[in-house]
């Protein structure tokens, strides 16, 4: 039973990532990576746009649990997404392009209703 609920949440997962880098890419961001993983961390989306480079969270909740989407970046979250940039800006260091943006971490709100997406939001900056 669990290994059926674990897949359910990866693929509502999924689509909530998908939804987000549609959303994204609409509004002139483009992808350059997409479920980055290293060692104790993992970014669901690597985003530019301008000079920006963002590392993106996608956080998908119910309407009807009630809960901030966003509060679930907390500190912990924060330093994990923090140490995937590090990871990743180091491992694309050589890259001039890379290098050349400032790095931001976006969070990005997905709300469904019935499997329905009822609204979302863009969150820039978040520290």
């Amino acid at each position: 039973m669990m290994q059926k609920q674990s897949s359910n949440r990866r693929t509502k997962g999924t689509q909530g990532e998908d939804f987000a880098l549609h959303t994204l890419e609409q509004n002139g961001y483009t992808l350059l990576c997409r479920n980055y993983t290293c060692p104790g961390s993992e970014i669901d989306l690597v985003v530019t746009r301008e000079n920006y480079i963002c590392f993106v969270e996608v956080k998908l909740r119910s309407v009807s649990s009630g809960n901030n989407a966003a509060h679930a970046v907390d500190g912990n979250k924060l330093s994990r997404i923090q140490k995937g940039i590090e990871h990743f800006l180091e491992e694309y260091k050589d890259n001039m392009y890379v290098t050349s943006l400032i790095p931001r971490i976006d969070v990005f709100e997905i709300y469904t209703e019935n499997g329905t997406i009822t609204k979302h939001n863009h969150i820039t900056g978040i520290s």
